[in-house]
């Protein structure tokens, strides 16, 4: 049988990252619409993530350990999913709170991973630095000075580009790197 072929880490590490920067730059130009657009398109972005997760974790991991850990990614991916996608009007009304208690997760998550993971994969670091970001942009978002719309769109804006960025800085960096790939996704 011939091995299959799949769609390298790094060309999908450049599609989340264009992803996020498109939410970035959204967010900066219009503000006032980013927040009803994220309310009404965060749990359809978080869909395709855990199903990217999901393909991720059952056709490109070597072992069950990195396996295990980019499964419980995508399981929590898709508890988010159906807050956002099947209460809309509460994920209206606590957007903040849903996407920083998201990002807490997903840093600590992250950063759990990268210690656990750090033996066997060798961009440990890279995922334990996208972790720690994931966190302070949660503690932000969670202590935001004040709670209009505006100023908390603010946070999480300047998260989707620095995500963006680093996505994408690490696709091409790490291109040769495939094992090291899969967890940062």
């Amino acid at each position: 049988m011939p091995p299959k072929k799949r769609i390298p880490t790094g060309w999908l590490l450049i599609v989340v990252g264009i992803v996020f920067l498109a939410i970035g730059i959204f967010v900066f130009l219009y503000p006032w619409h980013a927040y009803y657009r994220l309310a009404k398109y965060t749990g359809i972005l978080l869909l395709l993530n855990a199903v990217l997760l999901l393909y991720i974790a059952i056709t490109r991991t070597r072992g069950a350990k990195e396996r295990n850990w980019i499964l419980a990614e995508s399981v929590i991916d898709f508890l988010f999913v159906l807050l956002f996608l099947f209460n809309a009007l509460l994920s209206f009304l606590v957007l903040p709170f849903f996407i920083a208690t998201w990002m807490g997760v997903m840093g600590g998550l992250k950063i759990a991973a990268s210690f656990a993971l750090k033996k066997k994969i060798r961009g440990w670091g890279f995922i334990l630095i996208e972790g720690m970001i994931s966190l302070l942009f949660s503690f932000w978002v969670f202590h935001a000075p004040s709670p209009n719309a505006v100023s908390i769109i603010t946070p999480i804006g300047l998260f989707a580009l620095l995500m963006g960025a680093f996505n994408l800085i690490e696709a091409v960096r790490f291109k040769k790197m495939e094992n090291s790939l899969d967890m940062m996704l």
